[in-house]
């Protein structure tokens, strides 16, 4: 995840010095020890995305992708004050589960989108609930489109949601926002981590928000659980840094209405 803990070669560096090995030793043991770690931590790493090409976006979800036109305004305008020539589609219907787009009503209108071959990214994003609620339908259903997604060369973002408000019944049997958004993540990581999927952890940059702010910045509307204005930009500026791997602070100024304080906050 990025961390890095020292302690233990600290341990070991001392344990080295007071059983007499020399100190060159033990310095050089200590700088193979941090390169193998740093080259550990960077793997995985890769670029922020060349802006001298097209790409084509695909969104498939319901309303937490819909809302506030996340997708194909605050998102796109986001890739766009960035740099990137970017076209995005949206396929969205109301409380729509991933398994609707694999064998349900909407699988078809999915499958000739996907199958038309012009996505270099997909994102998908659950249900709000099914994660914690059928979590086998929900990965299933993100096995079978990340296939379909892969195999016309494509690659699939994972879009995490959030916790609900702290008032919302659903949270309160969690006991907290980052109780119920810990748990949806990890429902996402054990399928995003097995099929190597791009993670979107949009549902942990509202609880970082949350912890920090409290509803002094409000990320939900009044039914508790659906983004506010300030919540579809929050997940925008997630997703676009998943993919692009750029730092959206950078040379992107964009509040949508909202109080710019706040947004940069974001």
């Amino acid at each position: 995840n990025g961390n890095c803990s020292l302690s233990g070669l600290e341990n070991q560096c001392k344990k080295m010095l007071s059983s007499g090995e020399k100190k060159e030793n033990v310095a050089r043991y200590c700088l193979d020890f941090i390169c193998k770690t740093l080259e550990k931590m960077t793997e995985n790493y890769s670029p922020v995305l060349p802006k001298d090409k097209h790409y084509d976006i695909l969104f498939i979800g319901n309303s937490f992708t819909w809302y506030h036109d996340m997708s194909i305004y605050r998102f796109y305008n986001i890739a766009k004050a960035g740099g990137y020539d970017v076209n995005v589609t949206l396929i969205e219907h109301g409380a729509a589960r991933l398994i609707d787009y694999v064998s349900g009503s909407y699988a078809s209108e999915a499958a000739n989108a996907i199958n038309s071959g012009i996505y270099e990214y997909v994102v998908l994003q659950e249900q709000s609930t099914t994660p914690l609620t059928a979590p086998s339908t929900f990965h299933n259903a993100v096995n079978h489109l990340t296939n379909m997604v892969r195999q016309k060369g494509g690659e699939v973002v994972l879009y995490q949601t959030w916790g609900f408000h702290p008032n919302n019944e659903t949270t309160k049997s969690y006991g907290s926002v980052g109780n119920m958004e810990i748990a949806l993540r990890n429902s996402y990581d054990a399928i995003g981590y097995d099929i190597g999927a791009i993670m979107a952890n949009v549902g942990k940059a509202f609880t970082t928000v949350y912890n920090a702010h409290g509803l002094n910045i409000n990320l939900w509307i009044k039914d508790l659980y659906h983004p506010s204005e300030l919540g579809s930009t929050l997940a925008a500026y997630t997703i676009f840094a998943s993919i692009f791997r750029a730092d959206p602070r950078i040379g992107i100024d964009h509040n949508f209405g909202s109080d710019r304080n706040q947004v940069l906050i974001l």
